[in-house]
């Protein structure tokens, strides 16, 4: 027995055969890192470990156990390469450095972990690099030459400078849409001028990482010959079994990869497919341009006319600055005060409305593939100023008892939110949204005037029903350019053709090298499968939330906006909607009875539950905000006070589907706010 364990381990360490225990070595530390690796990655893309770097998500417990199991035999496969190596000097070298070959294993060990630390990878390949293909071969000197010592060192150094080239670009790119590259301004300088001595461009940098891998192959091929004449062995006997069955494994895994990666892409074709038979339109960003312009033309002068009038209407002096959008509760001064600077900026602010009145064209936009996630959509602000502005002209006309100002106001205010109804893009569905809800706020203003006839009232319940069929409309439409925009993504990463930016555009492209890294092909695959299959829905409230819906760490599909923050925001509006639908109902009973309904009959559906939404005339507590002077910053502030006051609501019990008794302010029992939605008209005394 004992016999039998010597023996093995003989085997295990190469006692009798040290040249070929250092070129197994060596393949171990290249193919055992990437097999490690590779197999990681695999249970990691499953859902295995959960997120493991991000703890908030991560639902996995035993991550830790995960990391500490894997660093270790990392750490193992590591000490066991070096001691191979460092043994194979000792064997070969003169007699008078055997000694010190193994006291360098410690500055050795604390050179790679000062590496690691300064550079990361990139230090700890440099001190590799430097200690194994120059400094230690040199030792073997007599027994080798000096021209292979000297083209083993070349082929090592500049096959891993030219494949760190190419990583650095491709991170490069990969950090353009969020920072710049973490290069250092001096090694990035460098690695611009090959690139630019080179002309490297597209698919030149696969062949420039092809002839960087022919280099590292090259200097394995010289490793062998190295320990080979060392050791006086034929060159063929360098290659041991154990060195066989390595690149076996890696073989047999490469495939096994390329097998996943090409699955992944079948199915992210199928979800993809069945995502276009479900909107009925391709999902590309030719098409998501289309669908915005709809035929029409457009306007850049228009918009740009409109940026640099809103720029000089939008410059509130600092006193006042907390007071553009107009709180509930004003002082007389400060009032004045607003009232003064509209004055002064009036012949302004009418060519600037009159812009929102009438036909408004779409601006130029860029729909190409690989920009919508980085697409600029500035025309958005302009139509959320305008509606804030809008409103403000509703309250401060009705203060002067113009009705028709007012209504005027509220006119323009619906047709700018009509032209929203073209956008393709979530932040332009929620704007609508937002400026919707100001129309609405507006409304609210004109009802508790009591300024409308009969007539007037009549159509704009109208309005409201019209507005309330736009929204499902909209909530399709956004589905819809979501979906785009978010497999747009991949396009991004993979493709993206011209930033402007030419460091950028020559840069190397990540689907140029699929096939030199398979595992990310077969994750960028399952992200993109995910992704698609996510938006198959008719509401972004079915979608679950991102822990449950992907289940699995994948990084593109986890940049969504939480689904059922989106769809509570279109049902919200329906909601408020409704209920305005009921206050006008209660204002006609009341023009026809001369009282408030106690009960009104015939409710709206609450969108949340299904069941007739709540109504009430009655005390009301509800949150205003109220302008308040600091004198440590000389200027007006915005707070949030509570008021009760008589009132007409009607309201849903909200996506929580708790009753919070109307009471906006109040505190839930498991500390929570409720979440009504409503519409209120205050009872003047």
């Amino acid at each position: 027995m004992k016999s039998r364990t010597n023996k093995l381990l003989r085997q295990t360490f190469y006692w009798d055969s040290p040249a070929q225990g250092a070129f197994f070595g060596l393949t171990l530390a290249g193919i055992g890192s990437w097999l490690l690796l590779s197999l990681f990655h695999f249970l990691w893309t499953h859902g295995a470990f959960g997120w493991i770097w991000l703890p908030v998500r991560n639902s996995c417990s035993f991550a830790p156990l995960v990391i500490v199991t894997f660093g270790g035999v990392a750490l193992i496969l590591s000490a066991y390469s070096l001691f191979l190596t460092l043994r194979s000097y000792t064997f070969f070298c003169q007699q008078r450095f055997q000694v010190w070959v193994w006291l360098f294993s410690i500055p050795l060990f604390v050179a790679l972990s000062i590496g690691g630390i300064v550079a990361g990878a990139r230090g700890s390949l440099l001190v590799c690099c430097i200690t194994f293909c120059w400094l230690l071969p040199l030792l073997l000197l007599p027994k080798i030459g000096w021209r292979l010592w000297l083209g083993h060192a070349l082929c090592w150094s500049l096959g891993l400078l030219i494949c760190d080239i190419v990583r650095s670009n491709l991170i490069n790119f990969l950090k353009h849409p969020f920072s710049s590259s973490g290069l250092p301004e001096s090694l990035k300088s460098f690695y611009l001028s090959i690139q630019e001595i080179l002309h490297l461009q597209g698919t030149g940098w696969v062949w420039f990482l092809v002839v960087g891998l022919l280099l590292l192959l090259l200097g394995y091929l010289l490793t062998a010959r190295l320990w080979s004449r060392a050791a006086g062995l034929p060159y063929r006997q360098i290659f041991g079994r154990g060195a066989t069955i390595l690149w076996l494994l890696f073989g047999i895994n490469y495939l096994f990869q390329l097998f996943l990666a090409w699955q992944g892409i079948k199915e992210a074709n199928q979800a993809i497919t069945a995502l276009e038979q479900r909107f009925n339109r391709p999902l590309t960003a030719q098409a998501l341009g289309k669908l915005y312009y709809n035929g029409e033309q457009p306007d850049s002068g228009f918009w740009q006319r409109e940026k640099t009038m809103r720029e000089n209407i939008e410059s509130f002096p600092d006193e006042i600055s907390a007071l553009f959008v107009l709180p509930d509760e004003v002082p007389p001064e400060a009032m004045q005060q607003v009232r003064q600077h509209l004055q002064s900026i009036e012949a302004s602010l009418s060519q600037w409305e009159e812009m929102f009145f009438g036909s408004i064209p779409p601006p130029a936009l860029s729909y190409q593939r690989g920009h919508l996630v980085t697409m600029l959509l500035p025309h958005l602000s302009s139509f959320r100023s305008f509606s804030r502005l809008s409103h403000r002209r509703v309250r401060l006309a009705l203060e002067d008892g113009a009705i028709d100002a007012a209504l005027a106001a509220c006119e323009r205010q619906a047709n700018a939110n009509n032209t929203l109804l073209r956008e393709t893009s979530l932040t332009g569905a929620i704007v609508w949204i937002a400026c919707t809800n100001n129309w609405l706020d507006s409304l609210e203003m004109l009802l508790e005037a009591r300024a409308l006839s009969d007539e007037q009232l009549n159509v704009l319940a109208n309005q409201l029903k019209a507005t309330e069929k736009q929204v499902p409309e909209m909530h399709e439409r956004t589905i819809y350019s979501e979906a785009v925009s978010m497999l747009d993504i991949f396009e991004m990463f993979a493709t993206m053709t011209e930033t402007g930016i030419e460091e950028l555009d020559n840069c190397a492209r990540w689907r140029h090298f699929r096939y030199f890294v398979p595992q990310l092909w077969w994750y960028g695959a399952l992200d993109k499968a995910n992704m698609a299959q996510a938006f198959i829905v008719s509401d972004f409230s079915e979608m679950p939330e991102r822990p449950i819906i992907y289940g699995k760490p994948l990084f593109i599909s986890n940049m969504l906006m939480p689904p059922n923050i989106v769809g509570r925001k279109f049902h919200s509006l329906t909601a408020r909607l409704r209920a305005m639908q009921a206050l006008i109902a209660a204002e006609q009973y009341r023009r026809h009875h001369g009282d408030w309904p106690k009960q009104l009959e015939n409710l709206p559906e609450d969108p949340f539950t299904g069941e007739p939404m709540r109504y009430r005339h009655g005390d009301c507590a509800f949150q205003v905000t109220v302008a308040i002077w600091d004198e440590e910053s000389r200027r007006w502030s915005v707070d949030a006070q509570q008021r009760s006051a008589p009132a007409v609501q009607a309201w849903s019990v909200g996506s929580d589907k708790i009753d919070g008794s109307s009471m906006q302010a109040s505190e839930q029992t498991d500390g929570r706010r409720p979440d009504d939605i409503r519409a209120i008209l205050r009872l003047k005394p």
